[in-house]
């Protein structure tokens, strides 16, 4: 006998199929791959930072619209904040540095010789 009180309806659910044809294509009309979202759903973007939630049923994994949803907004939060970090340029390695002092100290002198001071 089925229990009418479980909490979710079986039809909510959308198979990564289902999801990839959801997402509208990026590159040349080309769709996103279901590869891509079980990819979503395991791995995760952003070095595991965000997720797309996901229940196994059967043997396949699913997630619903409001799933997928939450998983665009996070997305969307990680790369605004993470497009606001400064990122320092990488020093010069010592060899260079004295390269680059010996450079500019030549070239200074050269114009104080030139303006005779």
């Amino acid at each position: 006998m089925i229990d009418d009180s479980v909490s979710f309806k079986l039809e909510e659910f959308l198979t990564p199929d289902q999801i990839a044809s959801l997402i509208p294509s990026r590159i040349r009309g080309r769709r996103v791959s279901p590869a891509t979202v079980r990819r979503w759903q395991q791995v995760g973007l952003r070095n595991g930072k965000v997720f797309l939630s996901s229940r196994t049923i059967g043997s396949v994994r699913c997630s619903t619209r409001a799933d997928l949803e939450r998983f665009f907004d996070e997305l969307t939060v990680v790369d605004d904040a993470d497009r606001h970090i400064a990122f320092e340029k990488p020093g010069l390695s010592p060899a260079k540095a004295r390269r680059a002092d010996d450079t500019r100290h030549d070239l200074y002198e050269k114009l104080a010789h030139e303006r005779n001071l």
